[in-house]
């Protein structure tokens, strides 16, 4: 009988002890939650941090917020979403919570969350880099005149590279797009009109580009065998690559950490945070900033370039892209960043692109 009793209650113990370690844990979670809100509360500005951030990007804004920091006497803190369990909207509650007039997003991350608390929320500023506020399908695009989208212009940032990639000799190139973000739909179309404008110019044949459409980060595929050039749209996207074709040459449609360590590497984009960054930061604080619409800075505010670090050709390229950035700024060359457009309406008659639907 004493076996039986033990038997049957035993079950009782167990469940009593994950109910308790379960409200222990449930404990310490809502107390970790509620210090992470204390330790932001009372600041003027949040800096969020996303996961696909690039860290050097992200020093690059949070040095800007600091010089805000000194210059205007307003206070900012920074809330990572790798502490929230990477909760887009956790992390955004955090950020409210914190009573901040500006919440800044460097990505286009919480483009769905802003889109849906917009209106509700019209006492803060909200600004998003490289992005812009619409539903989860797609349909509705709707900027409240709190919302704040500051977009660099990396349809500019992609002709340099697709002009540069003809003129160090390149003829089979592969471009690995990613469908759904942003940057890199636009860097693509500025790159194969820098392409074809190159060729043209110069009267270069037989040059084609095979352009990889990926959804969700998807690499799982392989390259056509004899392509000279690999156009990777981030820096994550060439570490995966580079494991496959490591004697392949490189251009990365952004900023690259330890560019130094990567030979193949021949050229990268370069993004200018600081200086409009804190003309668009201190237009909120001064209450003049101008929210409702997208606003586009490119080569012609310094904020894109092209960094280019070895070449086919034995001459210097600088001298060759500082005359082309100079038509774009004098309008001279019009680069086309509207993505809707088809690529066969491009009057692209020089290069050919191939488009592949993974």
């Amino acid at each position: 009988m004493k076996k039986k009793t033990r038997f049957v209650f035993m079950p009782k113990l167990i469940v009593t002890l994950i109910l308790i370690m379960a409200g222990i844990m449930i404990s310490y979670e809502m107390r970790v939650f509620k210090d992470n809100k204390d330790n932001i509360s009372d600041c003027d500005i949040v800096l969020i941090k996303t996961k696909n951030i690039n860290d050097k990007d992200f020093e690059s804004i949070k040095k800007t917020l600091k010089k805000v920091s000194e210059t205007r006497e307003k206070k900012y803190k920074v809330i990572d979403v790798n502490d929230y369990k990477k909760s887009v909207t956790r992390t955004l509650n955090v950020a409210l919570e914190s009573k901040a007039s500006l919440i800044i997003v460097p990505d286009n991350s919480f483009d769905c969350e802003i889109h849906d608390i917009q209106n509700s929320y019209i006492n803060v500023y909200f600004m998003i880099l490289n992005g812009f506020p619409h539903d989860k399908e797609n349909k509705d695009f709707t900027i409240d005149t709190n919302v704040c989208p500051l977009n660099y212009n990396y349809s500019e940032a992609g002709f340099l590279a697709g002009y540069y990639s003809i003129l160090s000799g390149y003829k089979k190139i592969s471009y690995v797009v990613s469908e759904n973000d942003f940057a890199s739909m636009h860097y693509y179309y500025g790159f194969i009109q820098g392409a074809n404008y190159y060729a043209l110019q110069n009267n270069i044949k037989n040059v084609t580009i095979d352009a990889y459409y990926t959804k969700d980060g998807n690499l799982k595929f392989d390259l056509f065998s004899d392509n000279e050039l690999i156009i990777a749209d981030s820096e994550s996207t060439y570490t995966e690559l580079n494991k496959k074709y490591k004697n392949t040459d490189f251009i990365i449609c952004d900023d690259v950490n330890n560019i130094s360590e990567e030979k193949n590497i021949i050229a990268n984009t370069t993004i200018n945070y600081n200086t409009p960054l804190y003309n668009y930061i201190n237009d909120e604080i001064l209450g003049i900033i101008k929210g409702g619409e997208i606003t586009t800075i490119g080569i012609k505010e310094n904020s894109v370039n092209l960094k280019t670090y070895d070449n086919k050709n034995s001459e210097d390229p600088t001298e060759e892209i500082n005359k082309i950035i100079e038509e774009i700024k004098s309008n001279d060359i019009i680069v086309i960043s509207d993505t809707s457009i088809p690529c066969d309406e491009l009057e692209l008659n020089t290069i050919i692109v191939n488009e592949i639907n993974l």
